[in-house]
């Protein structure tokens, strides 16, 4: 693992103080991201998750889906971590089928984005998923930082960063949002070495095409 930087303590410290003071952070926008996390986790038969910057985690406890909890209606057993909110803040053991991070790496300053990415991936034993919106946040937690985050990222940029990492034989999907609603989603997978671009019914031709022979599940 990379060595944290100074702005990323910063960082850490006022999302810890955001947590104690209100109810953001909640982690509820994980519902905005099913489009492509579900068909991954179907297809590559994952039966265990960690939520990597889960926030509080209420959508493990509250989120249903046809009558479901969420965790019960994906078919995963859920590890939830956090490190700015203490009830989910031991650090993860071992290894999880897929590793969802979702509105998590737009509050990580961009120089520790790198160690954190390949974090991710040393976590996963079959997948990442990453979703993150285009638009700047509203929230002013980080203003007193704003140059050194990501805000306002866009999918390529986000993409050249996973792409830049030694993700070995685990696949990287990622899934943009272009506002802080169910608005237009972007999808990219990224798999032996090779990028497909992805509409939302596009995701299982594209699995099949770049699993090949090594990356049979």
């Amino acid at each position: 693992m990379g060595t944290p930087s100074c702005f990323y303590f910063d960082a850490l410290r006022a999302s810890r103080e955001l947590h104690a003071r209100s109810k953001k952070f909640n982690g509820r926008f994980l519902i905005r991201y099913l489009a492509g996390l579900e068909p991954l986790i179907r297809l590559l038969d994952c039966r265990t998750l960690l939520d990597y910057g889960c926030g509080k985690g209420v959508q493990w406890d509250r989120l249903r889906v046809d009558g479901l909890p969420l965790a019960e209606h994906l078919g995963v057993e859920v590890t939830r971590y956090d490190p700015a909110w203490p009830a989910f803040a031991d650090e993860p053991r071992g290894q999880f089928d897929i590793v969802v991070c979702t509105q998590v790496l737009g509050s990580i300053p961009i120089p520790d984005l790198s160690w954190v990415a390949d974090r991710l991936l040393g976590l996963a034993a079959k997948a990442v998923f990453v979703g993150e919106r285009i638009k700047p946040p509203r929230k002013v937690t980080f203003d007193s930082m704003k140059d050194q985050m990501p805000h306002g990222w866009s999918h390529d940029q986000w993409l050249a960063l996973l792409r830049s990492r030694d993700a070995g034989k685990v696949k990287t999907m990622l899934q943009t949002l272009d506002s802080g609603d169910f608005g237009r989603a972007t999808f990219s997978l990224i798999a032996s070495d090779r990028l497909v671009r992805l509409g939302p019914l596009d995701l299982t031709g594209a699995l099949h095409q770049t699993r090949g022979p090594d990356h049979a599940h």
